[in-house]
């Protein structure tokens, strides 16, 4: 593969943020394989919304080598912000492909932000299987963070009224959590039983 190394393909690795993030929109003018290279280029800088920025990049830009970079960095980023754009760049990829990765990604990742990101993605997925989201919530109840447990209420409320073949295990798990020592958690579980 022939790779361009123009001066304005090459300012992804400039020590200037703001020409780094104004080369990274200008990609678009790059073919597939440029664009992917340039973007793998700017997931090795310094810069958390460099690298946030190229994990989105990945994610529009869907090839093997996106796929198995974006594995490696939900899995060994040590930010949780590039963690959480790279795996939001997995669902758009394919929530089915990567199941695997997103549920091994919430089950050892205990950053509120990941969890918080996967679990308010999954809310707006509708092609998600059922027993996924009643899997991951289940996960979350348990979960020490009230945010965390608040998305999960929320997805748990949803299938109470959109899935009847699980809705009545939703509301069993909406009753206990009535009475939730978070008042929002409670708030939404109570809301949801009463809609």
């Amino acid at each position: 593969m022939k790779i361009d190394r123009s001066p304005s393909s090459i300012t992804v690795v400039h020590s200037s943020p703001s020409i780094k993030t104004a080369a990274l929109i200008k990609l678009k003018e790059k073919s597939q394989n440029q664009t992917v290279f340039l973007l793998i280029l700017g997931i090795m800088q310094d810069r958390t919304e460099i690298r946030s920025l190229c994990c989105s990049g990945l994610g529009v830009h869907q090839s093997k080598p996106s796929w198995n970079i974006l594995q490696i960095i939900v899995s060994s980023d040590e930010d949780a912000t590039v963690r959480a754009e790279a795996l939001n760049s997995i669902i758009q990829y394919s929530l089915i492909y990567g199941w695997n990765v997103i549920r091994q990604c919430f089950v050892k990742d205990s950053s509120q932000l990941v969890r918080c990101t996967l679990l308010s993605m999954l809310l707006k997925q509708r092609q998600i299987p059922v027993r996924w989201l009643i899997d991951l919530s289940t996960l979350a109840i348990a979960d020490n963070n009230n945010k965390v447990r608040l998305y999960a209420t929320e997805i748990f409320g949803r299938l109470s009224k959109e899935c009847t073949s699980q809705s009545k295990q939703a509301r069993e798990i909406l009753i206990l959590l009535q009475d939730d020592i978070d008042h929002q958690v409670a708030t939404s579980a109570i809301n949801s039983l009463c809609n």
